[in-house]
């Protein structure tokens, strides 16, 4: 199941990473649905264990809507930020992976109404950084997304 998967991904990461350069160049990459499709693309390709490339896509996309002030920007740019840090932990950078990752969480325990999305993906990372060793501080870092 888990090889279909990578496959499925590692397609979608293809047809998907073909038309990005030319829909960010058309309509700009600030546009919702451009930004949605490389946080995709960057998925896909950390699904397939290409987490050099994810990073690359995700760290690329954070800082291109750091300024936005749009709701689903935002989320995205949440999103993007997460997956950037859980990037680093198959190369070894777990400390620095929980620093992102803690940082992000911050960030949205702040908000008014942050999305589900984001608040799912904050709860991903958690469980993968929990594993690692980070148990009581992502516990007490996470409790902080209890009231959303």
């Amino acid at each position: 199941m888990v090889g279909r998967i990578a496959l499925i991904a590692h397609l979608l990461r293809a047809l998907v990473a073909g038309t990005l350069d030319a829909a960010r160049s058309q309509f700009g990459p600030r546009t919702e649905l451009v930004a949605d499709v490389q946080l995709l693309c960057a998925d896909a390709a950390r699904v397939a264990g290409d987490y050099r490339n994810a990073a690359q896509l995700l760290v690329g996309l954070a800082r291109v809507l750091e300024r936005s002030s749009a709701p689903f920007l935002r989320g995205i740019m949440l999103r993007a930020r997460l997956g950037a840090a859980e990037c680093r932990i198959p190369f070894g950078a777990a400390e620095e992976a929980f620093a992102r990752w803690a940082a992000v969480v911050e960030e949205v325990a702040g908000l008014v109404d942050p999305s589900d999305a984001v608040l799912e993906r904050c709860r991903e990372v958690a469980v993968e950084l929990h594993e690692l060793g980070h148990g009581a501080e992502v516990n007490t870092i996470l409790a902080k997304l209890d009231p959303l």
